[in-house]
């Protein structure tokens, strides 16, 4: 009995196909990954739809333990509140020599995970607006760091 047979591609994730190249060496003829997977395909079908396991997302996750009570954070406990309140300090305003080299610093992480397609007029054109960092910021640094009036 002759049936009709339809060649079709599919791509298959690396991790199945190491799973099938497994499973094929426990055969005793080594079929091919096509016949392998024609194999695996007629037996899923041939199971009784009883008998399958649910997909995935129906699946109920295995439970090996009782779960842990959630700590809660609200009202927080008194110990981090006095932790966070301690912990605050004055923002202070750096040095010119700090400044510069954090800016240094930030700018080779900008180069190193740059846009390497990007062209190289671009690529400084981009480092320079997340240097300069946005207008609405730059105002607010430049108010703090006037020096503020004496009454």
């Amino acid at each position: 009995m002759d049936e009709k047979t339809e060649r079709f591609d599919m791509r298959v994730p690396e991790g199945l196909l190491r799973k099938l190249d497994e499973w094929r060496r426990k055969q005793d003829d080594l079929p091919s990954r096509a016949e392998a997977i024609r194999r695996l395909v007629e037996y899923a079908l041939s199971v009784p739809a009883a008998q399958r396991l649910p997909p995935q997302s129906e699946r109920s996750p295995v439970v090996t333990a009782a779960p842990a009570k959630t700590a809660s954070l609200w009202p927080m406990p008194t110990e981090v509140q006095r932790a966070i309140s301690t912990a605050r300090q004055p923002i202070t305003q750096r040095s010119p020599k700090a400044a510069s080299k954090a800016s240094d610093m930030a700018g080779q992480q900008i180069d190193k995970l740059g846009d390497a397609s990007a062209t190289n007029e671009e690529r400084q054109s981009r480092k320079r607006r997340l240097l300069k960092g946005p207008k609405e910021f730059r105002d607010i640094r430049v108010l703090a760091e006037q020096p503020k009036r004496k009454k």
